[in-house]
């Protein structure tokens, strides 16, 4: 005769491996790596705020919150951008993106991610710019993505 205790035993057992045969089938590749550029020829504090869309209290939209230290390009002539890399930081999904610059408050941007093409093998990438306009030295923010970026866009 099976005891309750055992019965329950083999009920979680059973639980945990279908969760793991679960996790196991998702693909690996369902992340979003950021890449933060500098063109500007000054260091900047990049404040970044990803949220989900479809959250209803901001507290529950909020994925991600951080202030990135960006340095400006080196002086060398083969390399145009000062770079800080967060790879797969998230789960590949559609956000709101919100930046702007610590050190000119004015500069700022916002973005509708989407994700790219779910069935290919390496991670989406959302590139968040600092540049400067040619003519005017005015800073301000782009944004780009390394998939399908004819799926996303401004908002």
């Amino acid at each position: 005769m099976v005891s309750r205790r055992q019965v329950l035993a083999l009920g979680g057992g059973v639980s945990a491996l279908g969760l793991a045969g679960y996790t196991a089938l998702r693909p690996g590749t369902d992340t979003l790596t950021l890449i933060l550029l500098n063109f500007d020829s000054e260091p900047h504090t990049l404040n970044v705020e990803l949220s989900r869309p479809n959250a209803e209290r901001y507290s529950e939209a909020v994925v991600l919150q951080e202030q990135y230290d960006l340095e400006a390009p080196p002086d060398d002539p083969d390399v145009v951008a000062g770079e800080h890399r967060e790879p797969e930081i998230l789960e590949n999904d559609a956000y709101h993106v919100r930046v702007r610059l610590e050190d000119a408050p004015a500069t700022h941007g916002t973005y509708r991610y989407y994700p790219g093409c779910p069935d290919d093998d390496e991670p989406d990438s959302l590139y968040i710019e600092v540049r400067t306009e040619y003519e005017s030295d005015e800073r301000y923010i782009q944004f780009t993505q390394n998939r399908c970026s004819g799926s996303s866009g401004l908002f």
